[in-house]
């Protein structure tokens, strides 16, 4: 089974792909910002290990739990899931689907198979079962067109068309490998003040770039269309043309955005349910290159992420060294 195209409402989500520290979270409240976008920041990792949203901090600063967008979103979904499907699941069972779903021994599996057949596979059906209630919901709650959806996850069921009642897109987010390797080579907080981010060599950074990528074209090949990719050194250097080529893409209407000037962001609360530290900065914030990973960084480690996603890195228009890098530099 497959997106249903009869489903009332139906709302527009957009998947985001790529690897992390490719600017994901920063793209995600600038659209969720923007008028008739709603940001859901990385949803799956909002269950996690956890049978309860409590000790999950949504971009409000609450728990998510306890964040009266989610609650009600939530209190909804399961009313909606008690209409179509039967008793509602615990959020334990939905932990449980999404784990099993969502790891990289089942990934392929995801990729491979027909839809069809994947959508016969039980976690799966059930995960995209819940996800669909789940958006439909956060629609009605939010009054958002567009639901904007972070997790970056290439087996989800949304990427895959898999998700009944939604209508899915697919934005493939790039950044320089030596950028991400990198930024991947710094300690970066989950939460403000709390528990870090795991931190990684260049080697891993730079094959792990390679097969996200990769991946993730071939997801995006998979959507007939309903498909774009952006790199992130575009967006912070030209982010309204950026922002426009999403709305088109969508086939939205532009509305007003967080612009402010030409790189500018006058950012709102959010509500992301995860994400990186930088989904609770609201007010202004400047977009401007990063360029310090071409100062800091080592020229043997430069060389070594050159060489191992050199013919990706010739694909997305990134030059093999510094002097010759696309417009923009590298984000943070």
């Amino acid at each position: 089974m497959t997106e249903d195209p009869t489903a009332l409402p139906r709302p527009k989500v957009l998947f985001v792909l790529g690897k992390g520290r490719s600017g994901s979270t920063l793209l995600d409240i600038s659209l969720g910002a923007s008028e008739g976008f709603f940001s859901l920041g990385e949803v799956w990792w909002a269950w996690g290990d956890q049978d309860q949203l409590d000790q999950k901090e949504c971009g409000c600063g609450r728990r998510v739990g306890k964040c009266p967008v989610w609650r009600e979103a939530l209190e909804l979904a399961r009313a909606l899931w008690a209409q179509e499907h039967g008793p509602p699941p615990t959020l334990s069972q939905v932990s449980g689907w999404q784990k099993e779903v969502a790891r990289w021994s089942q990934l392929p599996r995801a990729l491979l198979l027909r839809p069809q057949t994947l959508y016969s596979w039980r976690p799966m059906q059930a995960w995209a079962k819940y996800s669909g209630v789940l958006y439909r919901a956060l629609a009605d709650v939010t009054g958002a067109e567009v639901l904007v959806d972070s997790s970056k996850w290439m087996g989800n069921p949304g990427p895959l068309g898999l998700v009944p009642g939604i209508q899915g897109w697919v934005l493939h987010l790039v950044r320089d490998p030596r950028a991400v390797a990198f930024s991947w080579s710094r300690p970066k907080e989950w939460l403000p003040g709390e528990k870090s981010m795991p931190r990684f060599g260049a080697l891993h950074s730079s094959l792990s770039w390679v097969a996200r990528n990769l991946l993730a074209e071939h997801v995006a090949a998979r959507r007939g269309g309903r498909e774009l990719r952006v790199r992130y050194e575009d967006f912070v250097s030209r982010p309204a043309a950026v922002l426009d080529t999403v709305f088109r893409s969508l086939g939205v209407s532009p509305g007003a955005t967080p612009l402010k000037g030409e790189r500018t962001l006058v950012l709102p609360e959010n509500h992301t349910a995860m994400g990186n530290a930088s989904r609770f900065k609201v007010g202004e914030v400047e977009l401007r290159p990063d360029t310090e990973w071409e100062r800091a960084q080592s020229p043997r480690t430069r060389r070594l992420v050159t060489l191992l996603t050199f013919p990706l890195l010739r694909r997305y228009g990134y030059a093999s060294s510094s002097a010759g890098r696309a417009p923009g530099g590298a984000g943070g």
